[in-house]
C-alpha cells in the first residue's frame, strides 16, 4: 500500500510534469524558427514546404508565406498580360493560342502593320500588299491548327515594334501597362 501512495505522489506527477514540457517545446520549435526566417530561401532550408504557384511560395507553420524573387522580364510580362487580357474581352482561351486576328479583336488599337514580322509557331507573319499572311518554315504548309500562333520570340517583337510606335520604354510593369492600355 505504501508503495502505491508514493508512486502517486511522486510519479505520477513527475510524468505529468515532463510530458508538458515535451508539448510545450514541440509547440515552440517551429514558431522560433519561422521567427527567424525572413525570406523564401531561408523558408525553404528550414524545410517547409514550397507551394506549386509561380512564382513559388514557401509557408511556414504561422502562417507567413515568403515568395521567391524572380527578376523582371517585361517580355514575360507583357506575354502573360496580354494573353489575361485577351482571354477576358474575348471570353475564353482558344486552345490553340492567339493569332494576330485574335488579338486585334481583343485589342482594337493594333493594327496589321504591328504584326509585320511577327514570328508565330511553324512560320511568321507578313503585310503583303496590305494584307497580313502567315508564311510558314515548312515544306508541308500549316501543319497544325496551332501554326501562326504568336509565340514567346514574336511577342517580344511584338512588344518592340509597340514601345516604339508609342514612344515608350518597355522598361518596367508601369509602362508596359501603359503600352496596353493604348491598345485597349
Amino acid at each position: 500500500m505504501k508503495k502505491s501512495v508514493i508512486i502517486l505522489i511522486f510519479i505520477v506527477p513527475m510524468i505529468l510534469l515532463v510530458s508538458c514540457n515535451k508539448s510545450e517545446e514541440i509547440k515552440e520549435i517551429p514558431d522560433a524558427n519561422a521567427n527567424k526566417i525572413n525570406t523564401f530561401e531561408e523558408c525553404v532550408a528550414a524545410g517547409y514546404p514550397i507551394m506549386e504557384s509561380y512564382p513559388e511560395q514557401c509557408a511556414t507553420p504561422d502562417g507567413v508565406t515568403f515568395v521567391k524573387e524572380t527578376a523582371f522580364d517585361p517580355n514575360d510580362y507583357f506575354f502573360q498580360n496580354m494573353i489575361e487580357e485577351g482571354d477576358a474581352v474575348i471570353g475564353g482561351r482558344p486552345i490553340e493560342g492567339f493569332n494576330p486576328d485574335l488579338y486585334m479583336q481583343a485589342f482594337p488599337g493594333l493594327t496589321k502593320e504591328d504584326f509585320n514580322n511577327v514570328e508565330a509557331i511553324n512560320g511568321k507573319w507578313s503585310l503583303v500588299n496590305g494584307e497580313l499572311i502567315f508564311q510558314t518554315i515548312s515544306d508541308q504548309g500549316i501543319i497544325t491548327t496551332a501554326d501562326g500562333t504568336i509565340n514567346e520570340q514574336g511577342m517580344e517583337t511584338l512588344l518592340s515594334k509597340l514601345s516604339q510606335k508609342f514612344n515608350i520604354p518597355s522598361d518596367s510593369k508601369e509602362n508596359i501597362d501603359a503600352i496596353i492600355e493604348e491598345i485597349k
